[in-house]
């Protein structure tokens, strides 16, 4: 009786322990998210119905004086319909995680907490620094250089200053990252995925697709979604990825305008690009544009490619230069060739050839 009655509670305890492993693992869909929480492995997956996974392997943690402290044997419910709640015992602590329709809310009863995960990053979902449309509104106004010389109309787009920092501009190129940097846009969707400015962000050194996010909650924190990014909040009336897989990195320019403007010459442009080549080529140079002088008229007016000033460059084109077509309102620009660079081939039809660059 004793050995029935035994393996009668063994069968119980295996049946509720069981039980409560299954419902330590919980999902909740609510407004495009779903948030998994895995109470086995301790680890949170949130999703978006547009921008797929969000983040993966969220963990839960409170901040020591000696780091990050991980939380363990968590208990999982779900709230309601939009809500999943997690408690963990040592140290007893409860967090909430709520699925609002353009953002994500995330509380805890800790002043210490911190969420930290692994988030996807690739080459369309780039670091970025968003523009606060809460912040001092102002106008870019572009140079008169259209309207004096070619007669066309002024450039003005309204934008806002940021609220932190003003002063300052940020940019961000390729995979990058940095403390100045707290949120991600998809271009893939027009979509921003905005972070607190507590956020870090850190690039895994063995995987750049990945972003290693560190999140203060601090009693509560939200990740926003901000959809249709360039045509609702930038006013862009039209908003498609730009391809940019011609370049597998951005171009590094020298331009002879800012150092010489209309008084560049020939051996101007052959010096520098002979330095360049030398000296900053390892570091990513690779072009040599002349961007102006080459063709002035006795009254400032423009030539272009037809008429080079014999005077200050005698060789014109037989130096081994290839011409990129004025096109899209820009500059026809002449670009001596670093050695090893790409292949190009001049646009104008009446210099169509092929240039192989070494340097000049």
């Amino acid at each position: 009786m004793r050995r029935l009655l035994s393996l009668v509670t063994s069968i119980v305890l295996t049946v509720a322990v069981t039980s409560a492993q299954g419902v330590n693992s919980i999902s909740v869909s609510r407004d495009g998210w779903t948030v998994n929480a895995d109470g086995e492995q301790e680890v949170l997956r949130i999703t978006q119905d547009k921008l797929g996974m969000v983040m993966k392997d969220a963990r839960l943690n409170l901040q020591g004086e000696n780091g990050l402290r991980r939380l363990r044997k968590w208990v999982v419910e779900k709230k309601g319909e939009n809500q999943l709640s997690i408690k963990t015992p040592e140290p007893p602590t409860a967090w909430l995680l709520e699925l609002l329709p353009e953002a994500l809310k995330i509380s805890s009863t800790s002043t210490e907490a911190v969420l930290t995960a692994q988030v996807p990053a690739a080459a369309d979902r780039i670091v970025v620094r968003l523009v606060d449309p809460q912040g001092v509104p102002v106008s870019w106004v572009g140079t008169d250089e259209v309207v004096q010389g070619y007669g066309g109309s002024e450039t003005r787009n309204p934008s806002y200053l940021p609220r932190r920092n003003p002063e300052v501009m940020y940019f961000s190129l390729g995979q990058v990252a940095s403390s100045n940097f707290h949120s991600l846009f998809d271009r893939k969707t027009d979509t921003a995925i905005s972070f607190t400015d507590q956020t870090l962000m850190k690039r895994n050194s063995l995987d750049r697709d990945r972003l290693e996010v560190t999140i203060p909650i601090r009693g509560n924190t939200l990740i926003r979604l901000i959809p249709d990014y360039y045509t609702r909040t930038l006013g862009v009336p039209y908003y498609i990825p730009f391809d940019d897989s011609y370049f597998s990195q951005p171009p590094m320019v020298w331009s002879s305008w800012t150092s010489y403007y209309e008084d560049v010459r020939e051996e101007d442009v052959v010096c520098n690009a002979d330095w360049i080549a030398a000296n900053l080529k390892p570091y990513g140079f690779q072009y040599i544009q002349l961007d102006d002088g080459y063709d002035r008229g006795k009254n400032d007016e423009h030539y272009w490619v037809e008429n080079w000033d014999q005077e200050k460059f005698p060789h014109g084109l037989k130096r081994r230069a290839f011409l990129i077509g004025g096109t899209h309102g820009a500059e026809t620009a002449s670009l001596y060739g670093v050695e090893g660079m790409l292949d190009f081939l001049i646009s104008q039809d009446t210099l169509a050839q092929e240039m192989r660059g070494s340097v000049v």
